[in-house]
């Protein structure tokens, strides 16, 4: 058994994880932090600190622990991908507003503008 601590960026534990050892996939890892925390496996993003320029190694979900290196006491690195949207939703979201947009000012000015007088 190896004790792997799960923290955020900024250091804060977010979990321990104490039923693993190091035959253990990162996937894994990512379902014990579901059943820890719920947070699901497709918004984790697991990492190790690197000392090379600050660049973090990105944990591969069919990868085992030993591959990494990983002993007993380890910290692995937890980012929140957040859920997403799609881009074709951007897209429509992106050019629905204006052909929603302009025919209120073209055919009825009056609710945007106030009363139209008429011209000299």
């Amino acid at each position: 058994r190896m004790k792997v601590t799960v923290a955020s960026r900024s250091g804060k534990k977010i979990a321990v994880l104490e039923s693993l050892n190091p035959n253990n996939t990162i996937q894994d890892v990512q379902k014990e932090l579901y059943l820890a925390r719920s947070i699901q496996p497709a918004r984790q993003r697991l990492t190790l600190e690197s000392g090379e320029k600050g660049k973090a190694t990105v944990l591969s979900s069919e990868k085992k622990l030993s591959d990494y290196g990983l002993t007993n006491d380890c910290t692995i690195v937890f980012k929140d991908l957040v859920p997403q949207i799609s881009w074709s939703t951007v897209f429509v979201l992106e050019y629905l507003g204006p052909l929603l947009v302009y025919p209120i000012f073209y055919m009825q000015p009056w609710l945007i503008y106030g009363e139209v007088t008429q011209p000299m």
